[in-house]
């Protein structure tokens, strides 16, 4: 199948995989196991989420730290977060440089810790 379907809200069905060839992105497979821990998470699809999540960390966490620290941030678990964005500053991880306007980090900005992140990287406050 090249074609894919846009998701619509509240629609369980989505399979993600159905759509990768037609986004070259989701070839790579760091990217590809990152958007499916995010996606199956937002459908509730737990079991699924956890299991991309583990594949993501088993095979990519040397240099996908950023985002794995992303997934947790997104599912509100905050210390879970903020260890994997430690580890990415510690891998110097240039994706950090998105910190400050990622949409998926939005759940940390009020912990004492993320402003506390955005210092050590040099970034307005």
């Amino acid at each position: 199948m090249y074609g894919c379907q846009p998701y619509r809200a509240g629609d369980t069905t989505f399979v993600p995989g159905s759509c990768y060839r037609s986004i070259p992105l989701l070839a790579y497979a760091p990217y590809r196991a990152h958007l499916y821990a995010l996606t199956y998470y937002a459908l509730g699809r737990k079991k699924e989420s956890d299991a991309a999540l583990r594949e993501l960390m088993m095979k990519y966490h040397a240099s996908n730290a950023f985002e794995i620290a992303t997934i947790y941030a997104f599912r509100n678990q905050t210390d879970e977060a903020f260890e994997w964005l430690d580890r990415a500053y510690a891998q110097r991880d240039p994706s950090l440089m998105s910190t400050k306007m990622d949409p998926l980090l939005k759940s940390l900005h009020n912990d004492p810790r993320f402003a506390a992140l955005l210092k050590k990287l040099n970034l307005p406050n």
